[in-house]
């Protein structure tokens, strides 16, 4: 009961992750020093597709990559998220003082 709560709780992660970077500007990517827009998105649709797919079955190796996916989200939320968050916005509410 608590592995399949946890599953989910991992599942979760990795939706927020993915929404978080799907609505990022692309420019806040090369500021923040990391990957690009799409190679962040498609690492952890990748990330998230593994981690689901492996949930029903117990092949060997599969905590392994289920760790390695964990430690993905877990990377980009602790690390890549707060470096986007101090990038300097730009928008049409951004375009300077009178």
């Amino acid at each position: 009961m608590i592995g399949m709560l946890f599953n989910y709780f991992v599942i979760a992660l990795f939706l927020w992750a993915i929404v978080d970077a799907a609505t990022r500007p692309k420019d806040a990517f090369p500021w923040a020093g990391t990957m690009s827009k799409w190679a962040w998105v498609a690492a952890l649709l990748g990330g998230l597709a593994l981690r689901a797919g492996l949930m029903p079955f117990r092949i060997p190796g599969s905590f392994l990559i289920s760790l390695a996916c964990f430690i993905l989200v877990i990377y980009y939320l602790g690390t890549i998220k707060p470096k986007l968050d101090d990038s300097p916005r730009r928008g049409p509410r951004d375009r300077g003082s009178w």
